[in-house]
């Protein structure tokens, strides 16, 4: 893989704090990196410029925070493009943190953060403006995560008719050029999707793992399959691998790298809570939580809402009712379902098991097997509400509202 320079600027007057991370930063491949022995705020106009000019800003801040607000007020008004990354001390309180954020910080880190963490935060933040700055022509697609309550749940059955219906089908949204769409199996150890599309089982993930690499476009390349119908696949592989074995930075490069080629990347996760799903939640646009309305079932979702909170505050997740059809008025049950995971429940999949079973053994898309089925009609329409919302520009709309 070609190595990319990237500019990081260290902006710290501990001399001590700077010679350490510069060391580290040193002994990255393809980074360019520039001391300055000040505050952020002390470099005024300075600081704008390198805004401007550089991949990543890493800075010190200050026992007043309201210096270093002010200085990135002055950056934000400049225009500068620059991600930026504050080291804070033990003290730092959490209002602190979350006004740093508010004023275009990307991710604050304690001045003890570990070499392996560093390396890992350097590569997640510089990766993305460099894709950006790419061209006009790249696409900055949708990144859909699908998770699920439990094993069986039909999560799968979702992730793959939900791209199908995302590639375009006339009969329901009387397109000609269809979506270009991406489905991503990261369940290393009971992926399916390869067997939903007649796709042969694939290595790519795991010699991504080997090799510690970071994906570039040659993999890419020859890690993904395509369909009859034009969808793109990326399998999961044979037999069973640790779900530990991928970085959570090499997932961010993936995820990225797809959307830029991509209108749609579809992500269809396992249940196990790992290091490296982090990047997928920080990535994505919406989330669709499967479930069915069983008490054990809805424990699930609630955990699983929980955690993915704590992971990306802002992310919409939408609980889709599986294997129930919608119904005219919703009992008591539904309503405190409903109440405990605190979504409206807007999507619900009727059980067809004839035209589901017939459409894996076939290794097709529901749509192939039968355009009329309640549960191919019920996907089409969370892929309708995507592309409606993507065509009127507005962002997406949180499933709590």
């Amino acid at each position: 893989m070609a190595v990319v320079k990237k500019s990081i600027v260290l902006v710290s007057k501990d001399a001590s704090l700077s010679a350490t991370i510069a060391k580290v930063l040193g002994e990255l491949p393809g980074v360019a990196v520039e001391e300055c022995a000040a505050t952020l705020s002390d470099m005024n106009g300075k600081a704008q410029e390198l805004a401007l000019a550089s991949d990543l800003i890493i800075f010190r801040t200050q026992e007043n925070t309201d210096n270093d607000i002010a200085a990135l007020q002055g950056i934000q008004r400049a225009g500068g493009t620059a991600r930026l990354l504050a080291l804070s001390g033990d003290d730092v309180t959490l209002s602190s943190i979350r006004r740093l954020i508010g004023a275009g910080v990307s991710e604050v880190l304690p001045d003890t953060v570990s070499a392996a963490e560093l390396d890992e935060q350097v590569r997640r933040l510089t990766i993305g403006r460099g894709l950006a700055l790419a061209g006009p022509s790249v696409r900055h697609g949708k990144v859909i995560s699908v998770s699920k309550a439990r094993g069986g749940i039909g999560a799968t059955t979702l992730a793959v008719n939900l791209a199908d219906q995302l590639r375009g089908q006339k009969r329901l949204f009387r397109r000609h050029d269809p979506h270009d769409v991406v489905v991503v199996d990261l369940d290393l150890q009971f992926g399916n999707v390869g067997g939903f599309l007649d796709v042969a089982p694939s290595q790519a993930l795991i010699q991504l793992a080997k090799e510690e690499i970071d994906p570039d476009e040659t993999f890419i390349e020859q890690a993904l399959q395509v369909t009859p119908s034009g969808i793109a696949v990326l399998a999961s592989p044979e037999g069973f691998a640790p779900l530990n074995a991928l970085r959570a930075n090499q997932i961010h490069v993936l995820i990225e790298r797809l959307r830029t080629r991509f209108d749609y990347v579809i992500v269809d996760l396992p249940r196990a809570m790992v290091e490296w799903i982090s990047p997928v939640l920080d990535a994505s646009d919406r989330m669709y939580l499967v479930s069915d309305t069983s008490v054990p079932c809805i424990q699930q979702a609630r955990r699983l809402i929980d955690f993915y909170r704590e992971e990306n505050l802002s992310l919409p997740i939408e609980v889709v009712i599986s294997q129930e059809k919608k119904p005219l008025v919703m009992s008591r049950h539904h309503v405190e379902a409903a109440k405990a995971l605190e979504r409206k429940f807007r999507h619900w999949l009727p059980s067809d098991r004839r035209t589901a079973a017939e459409a894996v053994d076939r290794g097709k898309p529901l749509s192939a097997i039968s355009a009329r089925s309640g549960l191919t009609k019920a996907i089409g329409r969370i892929a309708f509400d995507l592309i409606a919302e993507a065509g009127s520009g507005q962002s997406a709309t949180k499933a709590d509202s």
